[in-house]
């Protein structure tokens, strides 16, 4: 035990700089920056998650300064108004509010909260306790309900966002998991009705797109606490798929490393774009396509008003 706390702070103390550098150079969502003390306690906690995650002999993931400021939004809203879910005020899910900030990944969502009658301790020894014993709960959870474990154990996740907020009387905490496999040389955030444009994506050396599918859905409603608290799950789509591309249709596209894919969007909303890539090009349609084992490698949002 003692060895594996010695293992544990020489880890936080090599990766502080690094991260530090990061926090202080990421100018997005400025009001939700870590403190120092803070920045610390999610490196801690980063090799807690890690060591789940190796438990279960997957990968470890890094740090994203993006998504744990994300993460602070989310947990200091839900902390204030008492609610505790997928959804925001706004009426948002993860990757909406993700796209809202510049994400263009694949993001996956966890989330606790804690409520006391008395005043929950503030130090960091004892914020660095419940974050521990929050991400705890997700891991021991049993099947059929153990989605917040099979989360926080996903293979395709390589960076992580932690966040919490401590009101006095509700503890929130938020694990926002990336997916971060594609550069996206242009992408609008939002185009007009009917406007063309081009997506320009590169995948890694040796991985191609395999598939397209992009759902529509209306731009969200304001919630209430008590409806969000309700919601227990989101869904990661929605029903209305307006555009689709397969394995040979894809391959099209590519030009050299980048993928250039037309597209023009004829109704207002929002549409949430998947690309699944592989690792192998499909120049002629297979017998049977499906996403069924390809990584979802973005998540990328553009509306159109």
């Amino acid at each position: 035990m003692v060895f594996l706390q010695q293992a544990i702070v020489a880890q936080v103390d090599s990766s502080f700089l690094k991260y530090k550098t990061l926090n202080d150079n990421e100018y997005r969502l400025l009001d939700y920056k870590d403190s120092d003390d803070d920045l610390l306690l999610k490196i801690k906690q980063l090799e807690f998650i890690n060591r789940s995650r190796r438990q279960y002999k997957m990968s470890p993931v890094q740090l994203d300064i993006l998504a744990c400021r994300l993460a602070n939004q989310n947990s200091k809203e839900a902390a204030l108004y008492k609610y505790l879910g997928h959804y925001n005020l706004a009426g948002a899910k993860p990757y909406q509010r993700y796209a809202a900030i510049g994400g263009k990944d694949h993001i996956t969502e966890n989330t606790a909260g804690y409520w006391s009658s008395e005043q929950i301790p503030k130090d960091s020894a004892a914020t660095s306790r419940k974050i521990a014993e929050m991400h705890r709960s997700f891991m021991t959870e049993l099947p059929p309900n153990d989605g917040h474990k099979k989360t926080c154990i996903d293979p395709a996740h390589n960076y992580v966002g932690i966040g919490f907020f401590n009101s006095g009387n509700d503890f929130r905490y938020y694990e926002e998991y990336i997916d971060r496999y594609l550069v996206f040389v242009n992408a609008p955030d939002t185009v007009s009705i009917g406007e063309e444009f081009k997506l320009l994506v590169k995948p890694a050396a040796k991985q191609y797109l395999y598939a397209m599918l992009v759902y529509w859905e209306k731009t969200p409603r304001p919630m209430t606490a008590a409806a969000i608290s309700k919601i227990k799950t989101y869904a990661d789509f929605s029903p209305n798929i307006e555009n689709e591309l397969w394995t040979n249709e894809m391959a099209q596209f590519r030009k050299g490393e980048v993928y250039e894919i037309p597209l023009r969007f004829a109704k207002a909303g929002m549409y949430y774009v998947h690309l699944y890539q592989d690792n192998k090009e499909y120049l002629q349609a297979p017998k049977r396509a499906s996403t069924k084992d390809k990584l979802q490698a973005s998540g990328l949002l553009i509306v159109v008003r």
